[in-house]
């Protein structure tokens, strides 16, 4: 028995599809911004030293309205970066002896 809150294999076959199909557009849309962002940040990993190069992290969501038949395929991107030092810090239970 099928219920209007069930999805068959078929339509999550063709929401894979149709995402497939969507995905090359988006990224295509934001091609500039996306590749700003990476050379950005690899630029800026340079310049402090680092030798690792940064990720670039593309996200997708899909989202399916089964009352409206709708699918919304959504493109985010973020680039890793990370700063680092080290220092000594000193116990501050630990008295110092004045020794001049």
């Amino acid at each position: 028995m099928k219920t209007e809150h069930q999805i068959s294999n078929k339509r999550l076959a063709q929401i894979a599809d149709e995402a497939a199909k969507k995905i090359p557009e988006l990224i295509a849309e934001r091609e500039t911004e996306i590749l700003t962002d990476y050379h950005s940040a690899v630029q800026d990993a340079q310049d402090d030293g680092e030798e690792k190069t940064p990720k670039l992290k593309l996200g997708l969501k899909l989202s399916y309205d089964l009352k409206a038949s709708e699918l919304e395929v959504k493109l985010s991107w973020t680039v890793s970066r990370k700063s680092s030092d080290t220092m000594h810090l000193d116990d501050p239970e630990q008295s110092k002896l004045n020794l001049e």
